[in-house]
Order: C-alpha cells, then structure tokens, then sequence
C-alpha cells in the first residue's frame, strides 16, 4: 500500500505524467508580398524585421516572395509577369532561392530586409547587384542562389510560391498581405501594419520576453472637422510632422465630424456642419478615406494633402487631385462619399464624436491614450511629438533623442 501511494506523491517519468506546464506555442506569421512593392518594403523595413530583431524567438515567420504575380506553363517551364515588371521577377526569385538554399530564417531574413532595404534606397535597382553585396555582407556564398535563380531550380519553387499564394483563403487583394495563425481579417492587417510587435505579443501564450512588457505604444485620437482652421493648422504643424517622425511608435485614430450635428431622415442621416455643406463633403471624403484605405500610411498623407489645400477649391476636387499625386484610386472613395456606405461611415464617426468623456466643446480635441484633459490638449497642440515621446516607455526611436538633446525636460501628463 505504502509504495502505491508513494507513486501517487511524485512526477511520473515522460510517457506518462509531467509536472512541468507545456511550452506555448509560437505564433504563425506569414507575410505574401513581391521584392519591389514600396508598402512591403516599408512594412518589412519599420515593422517585420524590427518585430523579428526583438521578439522572433517566440513566432515563426513564413516569406511568400510572389505577391500579384501571375504565372503561365510554357513547355517544361513557367513564366512569370510581376507587377512592377521584370526586376521584381528576379528579386522575388532571388528571395525565394534565398528560403529554400539558406534554409535556416534566422540567416535567410536579414539577407531579405538588407535587399528590401537597398532596393527601397535605389532609384534604379539591380536585384542581383544588390543580392550579391548583402549576401557579402553577411558572409553568405552567393553562388548557390545566383545557380537557383538562373535555372529550373528557382523556376520550380517560384510556382511553388505561387501555389501557395493562390491557396489563400480569403484570396489576397493586396500587398504586402499578412496571415496571423493562419488567418487573415482586415483587422489583423491594420493591426500589424501598425504596430506588429503589439499583435505578436498579445497572441502569444506563453511568458512574455522583456520587448513585449516594455512595449506601450501610444494612442492619439483626433476628433476634428474639414474646414476648420485650428484643425488644419494642428495637422499640419503638429500631427503629420510627427507622424513622420515616430509613427512607430504611436497609433492614430482620425474622427472627421467635430462639432456638426446629426438627424436621421429615413434609413438616412442628415448632417449639419459649422462651416457649411462643403464641410460635410470633407468630411465625408476623409471619412471613406479612412474606411477605404485602411492603413494609416495610406490615408494620413491623403488626409493631410487635403487639409493643407482645402481652402483652394471645393473639397472634391481638392482630394482628388491629392489622391492622383499620390497613386490613389478616388474612384471608389467618391462613391462612398456620394452613397449610403459614406452616410453609414459618417454616422459611425457620430456616434464616436458624441461618446466622448468628457464631452468635447471645441475642435481640434485631443486624446492621449484614450483620455483628454486641458494639460494634455495644450502640450499636444504646441509639441506633439515631445509628448509622444515622453509618454512612449519603450526604447524611443531617434527622432525623439534628437528631441530629448533640444528639449531636456519630460512633463508630467497631468
């Protein structure tokens, strides 16, 4: 009896019972994108490869290196038609024999973001020149790849590429297109284009490395409305600039109504807006902007663009001459505005509007992680980006030394 029970006080071997808890598992993530997209190569640049360098031991990275590719058999071979043309062919074969030879991500990433970066820099990138001086750099034989490239190897795992691309579900619309466990949800991607360390972190189980404890990404909201001056003017000098600087390191969130006011006509929504009916267009725009585009890197420029130049003309004409400069489609931003999706999206920027506590009672109205006080509105309105940098706890990006060497003082946020 006595032995029986003693079996029951202690660990049995492995096979049967352990004592110690299971090791989590690792996030999923895949990236789909194509070697010569500038948004993937700025999100490889400002939030995967950073993401990797701090917390990469505890998700596994998959690269699909194809993008909006398109393939077609010819004899025993395929053929590729890239977006950004024949280049991109061959940066994206150079990348995926880069997987397949290098094997090991740890090796086979930095030599990606060192390309995605120095084809980013080049005005006229040469995909092998530049493949062959990272992998110089970080003592990789080149040889193997450059063979890969070149021959039935990397034309057979480049269809490889494409397969799994294909296999998407949903089908990708976009580059670069993220998956997370899996999964993929427009809000996965605004999540991870704008802070992917925060998303990481918050899907993995396990105990939390230091990187993601220290990471407090700082929340600015900007409740305003088109034509308003202050407004403008506090995008312009202070938002925008900042954003610029160390939107790493900060989320926006954008409500385009400030002080109008709202009555419902049917199944729709009537707006009244203090600096008249072409206030109410601007915001509308700005509103399916937002929807639309989706990353803030996409919409802030726009948004931008046409505060700074809404004065010169009407707001329609105004934002569609800011998209075309910037490669938007207006198209289907101005269907929104004119239609029942834009009427449904301006009401949702009502109801956010309204729902602030303390009530707003001027525009532009700032708050700073989720909270507006007088303190906060006046450091924001006259230096935005010292109070993100000092509210930020995490390792501040550079621009905000360069602030720190200016301004040697941190104010207590009241």
């Amino acid at each position: 009896m006595f032995g029986v029970l003693l079996v029951g006080l202690i660990c049995l071997s492995s096979g049967f019972v352990s004592c110690s808890p299971p090791e989590a598992p690792k996030v999923s993530l895949a990236l789909y994108f194509e070697s010569l997209c500038p948004d993937c190569q700025l999100f490889i640049r400002k939030q995967l490869y950073p993401t990797y360098l701090k917390v990469g031991e505890i998700f596994n990275l998959t690269l699909v290196p194809y993008g909006n590719a398109e393939e077609r058999r010819s004899g025993d071979k395929w053929v590729f038609e890239c977006q950004h043309g024949p280049k991109e062919c061959q940066g994206n074969l150079i990348e995926t024999c880069a997987i397949a030879l290098l094997k090991n991500i740890s090796v086979s990433f930095p030599f990606i973001h060192c390309f995605e970066e120095n084809t980013e820099k080049s005005e006229d990138p040469q995909p092998a020149e530049i493949a062959e001086k990272c992998a110089k750099s970080l003592g990789i034989d080149y040889s193997p790849i450059e063979t890969c490239v070149s021959g039935p190897q990397g034309n057979s795992l480049e269809h490889q590429m494409a397969v799994k691309t294909n296999a998407l579900k949903p089908q990708h619309q976009y580059v670069p297109w993220v998956t997370l466990n899996g999964k993929h949800t427009e809000k996965l991607q605004r999540e991870a284009e704008n802070n992917l360390l925060k998303l990481v972190c918050k899907y993995y189980t396990g105990p939390k490395p230091s990187a993601c404890e220290q990471q407090q990404i700082v929340e600015i909201a900007l409740y305003y409305e088109s034509y308003c001056g202050g407004c403008r003017d506090f995008i312009r000098d202070q938002l925008y600039p900042t954003f610029q600087k160390v939107s790493q390191i900060m989320d926006i969130t954008l409500v385009p109504y400030g002080n109008a006011e709202e009555t419902q006509d049917g199944s729709e929504w009537r707006f009244n807006c203090q600096h008249g009916p072409q206030e109410c267009v601007g915001n509308l725009i700005e509103t399916c902007a937002i929807s639309i585009l989706q990353n803030v890197t996409s919409y802030m420029p726009f948004i931008h663009c046409v505060e700074v130049n809404i004065e010169s003309g009407d707001p329609r004409s105004v934002a569609e001459k800011c998209a075309s400069q910037q490669g938007i489609d207006f198209t289907a931003i101005d269907k929104c505005q004119s239609g029942p999706q834009g009427n449904a999206l301006e009401h949702k920027m009502a109801l956010k509007t309204n729902a602030l506590n303390p009530r707003h009672y001027y525009v532009p109205w700032v708050t700073l992680n989720g909270k507006h006080t007088e303190d906060i509105q006046e450091k924001a309105t006259f230096d935005l980006l010292g109070l993100v940098c000092c509210t930020f706890q995490g390792t501040k990006p550079s621009a905000c030394q360069e602030k720190e060497a200016i301004h040697s003082r941190c104010y207590k946020v009241a």
